[in-house]
């Protein structure tokens, strides 16, 4: 069996290939793919990657805005069997740049700006061998991965990936520490789509707003149409609440995952307007979630709709995982008066404990430290295989 996560678009396309898999702003209106449409786009780039010298193994980096060349370059890394390296450029420069150098990417996607970046900073991209360009901006005498892509075959075989086969090199934001890179192996990403549309019951009948790119190929992969914000995903807290609540009702969202520092925007601007959303679940994770945010979020939904917290490491989320009307009649009064926060139960399938340190590894008002740990033992892609993380 192959565990490539590619073909989870190729499913999606073969069961519902006129139905709209993507939709992102552009200019005063939106652009719209087809399942088969994003099918296709992503074949043609691989055969233009391929031409262009990339193979399987390669580290590509891809420094794309939200869009559709995102998706589709993404899944056709994927089907060639390259790993994908994602990193955050709102970590700033510092960050940005020794996470480049420490992940020697040798191969480089992305847009106008991203090359001049590149060229004012070549040290740290000095791995790289093939810089490739992609976007509407390309200047007219550069090789342009979409103009070449327009011409090419939309067919690519695609590899026979296994389960612990490296898919992706993500990096966390640094909101809690160091920038760090996560590998994602294709069981990894297969283990998150099964909690993802089992635990949340996302169904191809929805439609989401990831407010977080990575979360527009889970969508993509689970069949369920991906509505790009208007916004730029590396400043969440400064998202213009009125152009991210437009798409929302333009589109009727059903769901949307993002940061808490979006939804605090968010909502106080819908109670200032009086605004409700027909939205049914919104997930917040990546930051604490304070009782008095999820209050404010329910009440901007429609009465049948609920908040999620899912928690997890960047890898392994979500592991655990509470519901905002439990967190508001059971865990946020607890938490009010210093007890800490409820993150939630484990997700079935998954087993949890704390492990004792030693006391000299880190003191506590007890002398205990305890390191919270989790096993995925279900399905979830992994069959006998056990996932541990672990963190304080």
């Amino acid at each position: 069996m192959s565990y490539n996560i590619a073909r989870t678009l190729a499913g999606v396309a073969a069961r519902f290939p006129d139905r709209t898999g993507l939709i992102v702003p552009a200019g005063t209106g939106y652009r719209r793919w087809t399942f088969a449409e994003l099918l296709a786009n992503s074949g043609r780039f691989a055969n233009v990657l391929a031409a262009g010298g990339v193979k399987r193994g390669d580290r590509v980096m891809l420094m794309v805005k939200p869009s559709m060349e995102f998706v589709c370059l993404t899944f056709a890394l994927f089907r060639m069997g390259a790993v994908v390296i994602l990193i955050d450029p709102g970590m700033g420069y510092r960050n940005l740049l020794r996470c480049i150098g420490s992940v020697a990417p040798v191969v480089f996607i992305g847009i106008p700006r991203a090359h001049l970046f590149k060229a004012v900073f070549p040290r740290s991209f000095r791995t790289v061998r093939t810089s490739l360009w992609v976007g509407d901006l390309v200047p007219p005498l550069v090789p342009s991965l979409n103009r070449l892509a327009a011409k090419a075959a939309t067919a690519h075989a695609m590899v026979e990936a296994d389960r612990d086969e490296l898919a992706a090199v993500i990096f966390t934001t640094g909101s809690t520490g160091p920038p760090k890179g996560v590998q994602y192996t294709h069981g990894i990403f297969h283990a998150q789509l099964h909690y993802i549309r089992s635990y949340y019951h996302i169904t191809a009948h929805d439609r989401d707003q990831p407010a977080f790119p990575l979360f527009a190929l889970f969508s993509t992969a689970l069949g369920a149409c991906a509505v790009i914000p208007d916004m730029d995903p590396t400043r969440p807290a400064q998202v213009d609440p009125e152009r991210f609540v437009r798409t929302i009702r333009d589109h009727d969202v059903t769901y949307s995952f993002g940061s808490p520092a979006i939804w605090n925007v968010v909502s106080r601007y819908c109670l200032e307007k009086k605004m409700t959303l027909g939205v049914k679940k919104i997930l917040m994770a990546g930051a604490p979630v304070s009782g008095e945010l999820v209050e404010r979020v329910k009440k901007i939904m429609a009465p049948d709709g609920e908040v999620f917290t899912p928690y997890g490491a960047t890898e392994s989320l979500p592991i655990a995982s509470i519901s905002g009307t439990e967190i508001l009649a059971e865990t946020w009064p607890m938490t009010r008066k210093g007890r800490g926060t409820c993150v939630g139960r484990p997700l079935p399938g998954i087993e949890s404990g704390k492990t004792a340190w030693p006391k000299s590894a880190m003191a506590t008002p007890s002398g205990t430290a305890w390191a919270i740990w989790a096993i995925l033992t279900g399905r979830a892609g992994s069959g006998s295989a056990a996932e541990r993380r672990t963190g304080s």
